[in-house]
């Protein structure tokens, strides 16, 4: 799954991509019901808490924002 967030105060906030793998029933059946509007391309809000984080760096090398 991946999340495109907004972080930090709402006068100045952060964009921030996450690639994440959902895990619990609790998350999974969240996802679920969230589905039909992610297949429809629609904004969806959700608070979430991400834990276990590791970092890859990733060089973009063709498209707008590469380098």
């Amino acid at each position: 799954m991946v999340i495109n967030a907004l972080s930090g105060p709402t006068d100045n906030p952060t964009y921030v991509r996450f690639d994440a793998t959902v895990a619990g029933k609790e998350a999974t059946d969240l996802i679920s019901r969230c589905q039909k509007a992610v297949d429809e391309v629609q904004k969806e809000l959700l608070g979430f808490i991400l834990s276990n984080l590791t970092s890859v760096i990733l060089t973009l090398n063709k498209c707008d924002h590469a380098g």
